[in-house]
């Protein structure tokens, strides 16, 4: 059951690409790191919004009270800064507690500033104050001039190695300390603040909220489309500081998609319940995307709700067995009453086993039922299990007539089948131009696993497209920014290389990331790689060996021999001669080609504890050279020339040499050439 749940999950994402999440785990240094400390940043909810920083209140004896027994807990630098526990503390509590908090910021900065204070040191203290600081950053009707005065100070403090873009939260602190400021010190406070982000951003800021301040009132007032364009203003990736008057940051993205979605708005949901999935300015909550996805898609019958709970069933993703049979039930209800997207719906519970004991047969009863009745969805779903031979025998060309009848019908998961269909000959016969067709069909209509393929047929030139890396961006763009992760890694691959789009190695780091935090073992090399060679990101060995550990995990050959080749030379790891030649032996097995010459030469010279052993030194060695590496053919020449583990024989020397030599490998043509032999 098992193997076929493994195989039934491979073919399908073979088709329709992953998105399936996994734990963030992005380490504590959020100062070097401002990707890092966005994705773990709490999530905000109506509950704890960050205006409630706006009461007020007066007791001192109440300030003392709080900060003697709850101060050392956050302002002892030799203890891991704990963030306020938002979700366990109710709103009047947090009236009540403003003061201390606020008494604490002053404290945390006052430390941080101090003469001769340890740099490590220093960035704890700042680290705890952000924890406080960071929602009301995020408030854009903030009317507290103490707050951004804080703020301001805070900005003041870390400069260019905040948590934040400098220039923007020192400009936003200005505008506000000149708008709301009530003492000299403020003003003064706004001046050195403006100097910091620069000639005319405070007088750009302060426009642009005038702008946006119809949108602040209407989002605050439960707008869901004045919400949702407010996440797009927080978004980095949407947009620039140009366009956003406020500090860009994930925790207000996930505010404002949480105030829109709170109304049912479908859009938000889906992008909440992405968030959510990969842990985007929101600690992951699978079960709660999942039941945002099955709302959507119960209530409106969206495109993009329905991938999201398929692959989040696909991946067993957020079960709750509880409310997942409660879901069945209600879907099942609405079934028998003739509901045609319930039939099918009913049909995948079925087909995962979700709030049900798995039936393949009686799925593809539902979903022949619906597709019967001319139900797009059903027809697709039977299209499945046909392609799949899942409850019924394996069938391709019933798959790919079924699938055409829904693709007929405009339904897009249809239509992105079909593509794949005729692009790899399955069912039907292989027309790049047709399945080109149909993916366009699919992906204008928004389907992220459509655009992705579209994209690579534009980047490569199939399909009778023209080969535009500038289209392929754009396609590619799409599906990332709806969390698709396969494009995510194929839209930070554009940036790194500058194709279609300017080289940017720091926005590719970014996509990377999106994408290794959902779990896709090449972008998790790729982001180990950017550590390692200091591409968009500061050097940082410890923190590559720790993505290409998470890729190596996964059996990704290059990963695993970069690991190991850290291991052997103590670069981000301790030295561990053993655990590198372990590594080294699970990247050749999976035929990565340095890592089979690399164990050879161990072999052949006894390094690293391992006894000389010229026969399998020459195993190794020829494997890594069938394939091309030159590096390997060179030395295979060196051992065949005077007789290494193996009887001496020059001709079979110069044709390892010769291998090599035509691959422009210098040395082996320099062996040649002593020999007058050429290559």
């Amino acid at each position: 059951m098992f193997l076929r749940q493994c195989l039934f999950a491979a073919t399908l994402a073979a088709i329709c690409g992953s998105i399936a999440p996994a734990a963030p785990d992005l380490g504590a240094n959020r100062f070097t790191s401002p990707e890092a400390w966005g994705v773990s940043a709490p999530g905000l909810t109506e509950r704890h919004t960050p205006r409630v920083f706006g009461a007020h209140a007066s007791s001192s004896s109440t300030r003392e009270h709080r900060l003697g027994r709850d101060a050392d807990a956050v302002l002892d630098p030799d203890r891991t800064p704990e963030r306020p526990d938002w979700t366990d503390v109710d709103h009047d509590q947090l009236w009540r507690d403003r003061v201390f908090v606020l008494f604490t910021i002053e404290t945390l900065l006052e430390r941080a500033a101090a003469p001769g204070i340890a740099h490590e040191r220093k960035a704890r203290y700042l680290e705890s104050a952000w924890e406080y600081l960071q929602p009301m950053a995020c408030d854009p009707l903030l009317d507290d001039s103490a707050a951004w005065a804080l703020l301001g100070r805070f900005a003041l403090e870390v400069g260019e190695t905040g948590p934040v873009a400098d220039r923007e939260l020192a400009g936003a602190a200005a505008e506000a300390l000149r708008r709301l400021g009530s003492n000299e010190e403020q003003l003064r406070v706004a001046g050195r603040l403006e100097v910091l982000a620069g000639r005319g951003v405070s007088d750009r800021v302060r426009r642009l909220r005038e702008q946006h301040m119809a949108t602040f009132t209407a989002a605050a007032d439960g707008d869901p489309e004045a919400s949702l364009k407010l996440a797009a203003l927080f978004d980095p990736e949407q947009t620039d500081w140009a366009q956003s008057p406020v500090a860009r940051h994930p925790v207000g993205v996930v505010h404002w998609l949480e105030k829109a979605a709170e109304t049912g708005h479908t859009e938000a949901m889906n992008r909440l319940a992405v968030r959510l999935l990969g842990g985007w300015g929101v600690p992951a909550d699978h079960r709660r995307a999942v039941e945002l996805a099955e709302n959507a898609w119960d209530t409106s019958g969206d495109l993009w709700s329905r991938s999201l709970m398929a692959w989040a069933y696909v991946n067993q993703l957020g079960i709750d067995e509880t409310k997942d049979r409660a879901t069945y039930a209600a879907r099942l209800a609405r079934a028998e009453a003739g509901d045609l997207r319930a039939m099918s719906g009913v049909g995948v519970m079925l087909m995962y086993g979700r709030g049900v004991r798995e039936n393949e047969v009686e799925a593809v009863r539902w979903f022949r039922k619906a597709a019967d009745e001319g139900d797009a969805e059903g027809q697709a779903g039977l299209g499945w299990m046909y392609a799949l031979g899942v409850g019924v025998l394996k069938d391709e060309t019933e798959a790919a007539k079924w699938f055409r009848k829904a693709a007929e019908q405009g339904f897009a998961v249809a239509q992105n089948a079909l593509g794949w269909m005729y692009e790899n000959g399955h069912g039907v016969h292989r027309d790049e131009a047709e399945a080109a067709r149909w993916y366009r069909k699919s992906a204008e209509q928004g389907y992220s696993v459509a655009q992705r393929s579209l994209g690579l047929m534009y980047a490569y030139g199939r399909g009778g497209l023209p080969r535009d890396q500038s289209e392929a961006v754009r396609w590619y763009r799409k599906a990332a920014e709806q969390g698709l992760m396969v494009a995510q890694s194929s839209l930070g691959s554009m940036y790194g290389l500058g194709r279609g789009v300017s080289k940017d190695e720091a926005v590719a780091v970014r996509w990377y990331l999106k994408a290794a935090l959902q779990g896709d073992s090449e972008a998790q090399f790729r982001v180990g790689s950017m550590y390692m060679y200091a591409m968009g990101v500061s050097e940082d060995s410890a923190e590559a060996a720790k993505w290409y550990r998470k890729a190596a995990q996964q059996g990704h050959a290059e990963a695993q021999y970069m690991l190991g080749f850290m291991y052997r030379l103590g670069r981000g790891v301790a030295i561990n001669d053993a655990e590198a030649v372990r590594l080294m032996r699970m990247a050749a097995e999976r035929g990565y080609a340095p890592a089979q010459r690399d164990l050879g030469l161990i072999y052949a010279t006894g390094e690293v504890g391992l006894p000389k052993d010229p026969t399998v030194a020459i195993r190794w060695l020829r494997l890594a050279a069938a394939q091309g590496d030159s590096e390997a053919q060179y030395i295979l020449g060196v051992i065949y020339e005077y007789g290494r583990g193996v009887a001496r024989d020059e001709d079979e020397a110069k044709r390892w040499w010769r291998l090599a030599a035509r691959q422009g490998h210098h040395e082996a043509r320099q062996q040649l050439q002593e020999r007058g032999e050429s290559w």
